[in-house]
């Protein structure tokens, strides 16, 4: 097995690096989306937008839900300094979440939790509650846009740990008729350690994979693995995007979240204004996939407690179904879907798991004797 494991590794690390060429590569963290699915029975569109990622996106036969939203997706609005003509726009464009990963490297963790849940977490003590500290990073452009206010940073906090924490939402209005007040309790909380401001055109417009990002985040970043580095800019044409655990340890610079400052409470820049951008790339940050990760109905986030979801949401589409083989609606109040921040409003307890197994292998106290016992020395390729 640890010869197994080993392997493993190695093939991570190849798949990192080799398909740079796909992808932008981050410090070891390839960003990967374009996806990959076999379904005839459905329309599939494939969009290319100006980052050069390409999105294949799935739209099933179903039966239209009910939209129950006071911000109707079909109508005009205007985000990211750009009017869109619906909702559906702005999701297949990509600029909702900038975190994407190739299958290989998605197959390759789940393997390596795998073998963490098979052999060391039965013989180690388990991870309790978790408060991370955390440093906001405001990114401001020459003439002063995104400085938000330290009201707007501690109510982000606040949203953040209302999520993780499953308590109902102390900002923005609920715009569905069903969407549930709280989900699971997670063990996680985020405690507010220091916030500093920064003055430059270049990183407020930074993107991801962008020499502007390095720069930025080289420069501003503070603590190790277990510590929540969050940056607030211009968005770079997205919402924001985060990185994964498991590339921390040998890439620790570049680990952090990045979100575009419009998205904080307060902002009012709807239908994403209510801090759920960050609490959704914060999800990633701790290990998870979006709900309909693949892009395929086969729970393509490995979690049985999501139902399987052929496609991403928009707006709040009560009702929908997008794989009626499968138990349950489609988890549009899920954290890690694409609905807009009045439907979001709960973890999975499965999700809460996974989130505490990466802690402990990636990010915790003792994660660097869990990751040699499994062989996990990173790559070997110089990374530039």
């Amino acid at each position: 097995m640890m010869k197994y494991a080993q392997t493993l590794v190695k093939l991570t690390a190849a798949v990192l690096f080799a398909q740079g060429s796909k992808g932008h590569v981050m410090r070891g963290k390839l960003v990967n989306d374009i996806h990959n699915h076999g379904h005839d029975d459905d329309h599939n569109h494939k969009h290319n937008h100006g980052h050069g990622h390409s999105h294949t996106h799935i739209h099933a036969e179903d039966d239209p839900p009910t939209l129950n939203s006071k911000f109707d997706p079909n109508e005009k609005f205007t985000i990211l300094g750009k009017e869109w003509k619906n909702n559906q726009e702005f999701i297949d464009s990509g600029a909702r979440c900038g975190t994407h990963h190739s299958i290989e490297e998605q197959n390759l963790m789940d393997e390596s939790l795998k073998i963490y849940r098979a052999k060391v977490k039965p013989s180690i003590a388990q991870t309790g509650s978790v408060t991370i500290d955390t440093y906001v990073h405001i990114i401001t452009s020459r003439s002063g846009e995104g400085d938000i206010t330290d009201k707007m940073v501690e109510d982000q906090i606040t949203v953040m740990n209302d999520a993780f924490g499953g308590r109902p939402k102390q900002f923005g209005d609920s715009c569905g008729n069903s969407v549930p007040q709280s989900g699971a309790q997670t063990d996680f909380s985020f405690q507010l350690i220091k916030t500093t401001r920064t003055e430059n055109e270049g990183w407020f417009n930074a993107g991801p994979g962008s020499s502007a990002e390095r720069q930025m985040k080289e420069g501003l970043r503070e603590g190790d693995c277990s510590t929540l580095n969050m940056y607030f800019n211009g968005g770079g044409g997205l919402l924001g995007w985060a990185t994964f655990p498991n590339g921390c340890e040998y890439n620790t610079a570049m680990d952090g979240v990045v979100n575009v400052y419009s998205s904080v409470p307060g902002s009012d820049s709807s239908p994403y204004d209510a801090g759920d951008t960050a609490t959704h790339e914060v999800g990633h940050w701790l290990g998870l996939y979006h709900t309909f990760q693949g892009f395929m109905c086969s729970d393509g986030d490995g979690l049985d407690e999501t139902p399987a979801e052929r496609s991403s949401a928009s707006g709040c589409p009560e009702g929908r179904n997008t794989c009626r083989r499968k138990d349950g609606d489609d988890p549009i109040y899920n954290f890690m879907d694409y609905s807009y921040d009045c439907c979001m409003s709960e973890f999975a307890e499965g999700q809460d798991t996974r989130m505490k197994d990466f802690w402990t292998m990636y990010r915790g106290l003792d994660s660097k004797q869990i990751l040699e016992s499994l062989g996990e020395s990173g790559p070997s390729i110089e990374m530039q």
